[in-house]
């Protein structure tokens, strides 16, 4: 019997985009992009972009790492969010909505993303937050765990010394999307 080890093992939650952007707009007063006037679902501009290939060190400005990797998207939702609030403070006075985009991928977030209604923008420029056309972004909340190993009679086993010293706890696994 052969044992293949799965791609992806997290434990905690996770959400797609379109779960996660739901209860964002539940939990704050961030617009609807449908609704804005000029917003098309299949537009690719946007004011930054986040990929899992990009760095936050980069402008934020493309979409994609450029050919000589000196610039491309944001690595993290978090410096998008940072991005977009410099900008709301240079341009206080703007009249078009800000656009974030953001690749596929999986995104683990390594500590709380608070969105307050700051972040919203205004009636005449709100900001938003979308998956870029075509694509799944996915928001973790959970830890990826790495350095599995698989014992002799065909299990994979990994080491967590911070739950062997009681600093960390947790009651989900998911293996490669599915709870175990």
């Amino acid at each position: 019997m052969t044992s293949v080890m799965p791609e992806t093992f997290a434990v905690g939650f996770s959400w797609n985009f379109a779960t996660w952007i739901a209860v964002a707009v539940l939990a704050t007063t961030t617009v609807v992009a449908a609704s804005v006037p000029g917003f098309a679902a299949e537009d690719t501009k946007a004011d930054c972009y986040v990929a899992p290939n990009g760095n936050d060190d980069w402008s934020g400005r493309l979409a994609e790492p450029s050919r000589d990797g000196t610039d491309g998207p944001f690595e993290s939702l978090a410096r998008a969010q940072e991005a977009v609030r410099e900008l709301r403070r240079r341009e206080p006075d703007r009249k078009t909505p800000v656009r974030v985009l953001i690749r596929g991928g999986v995104y683990y977030l390594p500590e709380t993303l608070t969105f307050t209604p700051a972040d919203s923008g205004t009636a005449e420029s709100p900001t938003i937050y979308a998956a870029y056309p075509g694509e799944v972004p996915v928001l973790s909340g959970g830890t990826r765990l790495t350095g599995w190993r698989q014992t002799p009679d065909g299990r994979w086993q990994v080491h967590l010394p911070e739950v062997e010293r009681g600093e960390w706890d947790f009651c989900q696994l998911w293996v490669n999307g599915e709870r175990r």
